[in-house]
């Protein structure tokens, strides 16, 4: 998504939230992004969690916790190469990440 974002765009503007913020935006759960694939997996078939609602296949639920990823700023620099990136915080902590490219840059 990242190059192809860079490829077809002279200009782009995009937000995502930080690895790091402590209550995960998806899940709305407090600290679950820093745990392993497997337990969040295993979170999620017994909890309806944030957006989700319990899943009960094994399978499916890895799928879901893989498929959603969030990025640290490092991460961001790298796909991103020439971007600039502004931070959005909250009570101290960046919440998430504004990666922008105009097409003077």
């Amino acid at each position: 998504m990242a190059k192809e974002c860079q490829r077809i765009g002279k200009a782009f503007f995009l937000q995502t939230p930080n690895y790091w913020f402590p209550l995960e935006p998806h899940f709305l759960t407090f600290g679950v992004q820093f745990l392993p694939v497997r337990v969040r997996a295993i979170l999620l078939r017994k909890f309806s969690l944030g957006w989700y609602s319990k899943i009960k296949d094994y399978k499916k639920s890895i799928e879901v916790v893989e498929g959603t990823r969030l990025l640290r700023k490092k991460e961001l620099k790298n796909l991103f190469p020439g971007a600039a990136i502004a931070e959005e915080r909250l009570f101290g902590f960046t919440k998430s990440f504004m990666i922008y490219k105009n097409k003077n840059c």
